[in-house]
């Protein structure tokens, strides 16, 4: 593979284009020593996540096979990816794509037999052939002059340059599998997302985490409206470097696994390839970094970071002793939208009516439009792949769980000096 020319005298979206086909030229290389046994995979092994079809979740121990391209590619590129979002846009002709678990794999392999079939019968050009393909079904979207709703985009909370979102133990607890750290499964937390410090729309203003406050602005963004968090993670090769320690993280642990922003280490926040750290990986097979995780406890963050005009006693919030949902919030509840698709309209106003906390809740404006919308979704034989898909459904989860964790915290007073 030849060294990667420095992108020069271009506009941004220009320099984005250039460097995803640099990105996607890496990584299909990468795909390919791997597959001809050039280099050593750095990992023996990954876990998988599927739904069953009671949208119970479980976890699956993967071999890493050299041979198998279809698992190569999917690992470790996201040209697949791509070529299906792109397949949804140009199918929709909308940026507002969804898809279930069948659907993706069904485009998935349809573009994976394509690439496997230039793979074996022209081998010489099965790279060139696939980044075409990406760019001639962009193209060919971006002739509908379809206008983008901005806000599909913004799915994460933002404290300056820090995107974040707050999610709970139970969501996390992958993160924190083989570490001695102690949660519970209903602990809020706010997980940073640290892969958009290193994308060119940050860079144009050189800015960073430690010079436009956006620490200081998360920390009060968990005073003003996160006062239940007991602590700030992340997960990333970020936190293999100094960084981590200049945040205040504290390390769980490092591993060699792909997560969403291991490729980004090899890539300069000037939006250049890191040529030293490819030719290692290229020539040894091991990473410059492994992907760390670390978590940083609520009160010290505070200390550390709050504006010291905020400093002094403040409200945060802890759990409520006398908070008896749990178990039926992640029994019986699971257990009934696991069934959504084989339950009747009789059975949802049962279940709405069958707990306390459900009925505070109905009897709430947000409660009542819950209950009215459940109801006619089943009227209408909506099934549980169609609710998934529907931004009403998801909103009307959003209030439940807003309630929920209302009566789930009370409040505390805490003093930060």
């Amino acid at each position: 593979m030849e060294n990667f020319k420095k992108i020069e005298n271009t506009s941004l979206e220009e320099h984005e284009n250039k460097l995803e086909k640099q990105r996607n030229i890496f990584l299909l290389s990468y795909v390919e020593s791997l597959n001809k046994k050039k280099i050593p995979p750095f990992e023996d092994s990954f876990i998988d996540v599927k739904n069953t079809n009671n949208n119970e979740a479980i976890e699956e121990e993967i071999k890493i096979n050299v041979n198998d391209l279809d698992m190569l590619l999917g690992r470790y590129t996201e040209i697949i990816t791509e070529l299906v979002v792109l397949h949804k846009k140009l199918e929709e002709k909308s940026y507002n794509i969804k898809w279930t678990d069948e659907e993706y794999k069904d485009i998935s392999n349809l573009y994976l037999n394509k690439i496997k079939n230039w793979y074996i019968n022209d081998n010489k050009n099965w790279m060139k052939n696939t980044i075409s393909l990406v760019e001639e079904m962009d193209k060919k979207f971006n002739s509908l002059n379809i206008k983008e709703d901005v806000h599909n985009d913004i799915d994460k909370e933002r404290a300056g340059i820090i995107s974040f979102d707050s999610d709970t133990g139970e969501k996390l607890k992958d993160l924190f599998k083989n570490t001695d750290f102690n949660f519970d499964k209903n602990d809020h937390f706010l997980q940073l997302h640290l892969r958009p410090l290193f994308t060119l729309q940050y860079n144009k203003t050189n800015e960073n985490i430690f010079s436009d406050n956006s620490l200081k602005k998360l920390a009060m963004n968990i005073v003003d409206r996160y006062p239940e968090t007991k602590g700030i993670v992340g997960q990333s090769w970020i936190l293999d470097t100094s960084i981590a320690q200049r945040v205040g993280f504290k390390i769980l642990k490092r591993e060699y696994i792909v997560s969403h922003s291991f490729f980004g280490q090899f890539q300069d926040a000037n939006g250049q390839l890191v040529q030293d750290r490819i030719n290692q990986l290229m020539e040894t097979g091991e990473p410059p970094f492994k992907v760390a995780t670390g978590v940083i406890d609520t009160i010290d963050f505070l200390k550390k970071y709050l504006p010291q005009e905020r400093k002094g006693e403040i409200t945060l919030k802890e759990r409520n002793p006398d908070f008896d949902f749990e178990d039926f919030y992640h029994g019986k509840i699971r257990t009934f939208f696991n069934n959504w698709d084989s339950v009747s309209v009789k059975d949802i106003e049962v279940f709405l009516n069958q707990n306390e906390y459900l009925k505070m809740f109905l009897n709430t404006k947000e409660g009542s439009s819950l209950s009215n919308f459940l109801i006619q979704s089943k009227a209408n034989d909506l099934k549980m792949k169609d609710l998934l898909k529907s931004d009403d459904y998801l909103k009307q989860v959003e209030s439940f769980n807003k309630f929920i964790n209302e009566k789930m915290f009370i409040s505390k007073k805490v003093f930060i000096e």
